[in-house]
């Protein structure tokens, strides 16, 4: 598959180029739209989309948790909150870490609960 693709022309596709370091974004209408409808909503869980995993044998806890912290650091949207601006629209924050941690539900009901869009990760 290496020499295949080493022998593929280059693509007429260029890549996406990394937006600049910066304090916040602005956000985009899909957005600005679930970010005003949830602050109207005051938190409502219409936008979760919970699932459910039975895993069987052994669970290695600490190094499921590693992995999600992992995952958190390399993907910049699970380290993203969102706010109101200073001329009143919402824009997002980027962070450069935050805390993770597992945390164990007694059951689903238990877990789906509103997202607070101010504190990352989502």
């Amino acid at each position: 598959l290496a020499s295949v693709i080493q022998d593929l022309e280059e693509s007429p596709y260029e890549a996406i180029q990394p937006a600049q370091k910066q304090d916040t974004y602005p956000v985009s209408s899909a957005q600005k739209r679930m970010y005003v409808l949830q602050q109207l909503e005051d938190g409502g869980v219409g936008y979760n989309m919970p699932a459910v995993l039975e895993l069987t044998g052994p669970l290695d806890r600490v190094r499921l948790e590693e992995t999600f912290r992992e995952l958190v650091e390399r993907h910049e949207s699970l380290r993203t909150s969102f706010e109101t601006g200073p001329d009143g629209e919402p824009v997002q924050r980027i962070h450069d870490s935050v805390p993770f941690q597992l945390d164990e539900a007694e059951s689903a009901d238990a877990f789906v609960r509103p997202f607070c869009l101010e504190e990352a990760p989502l």
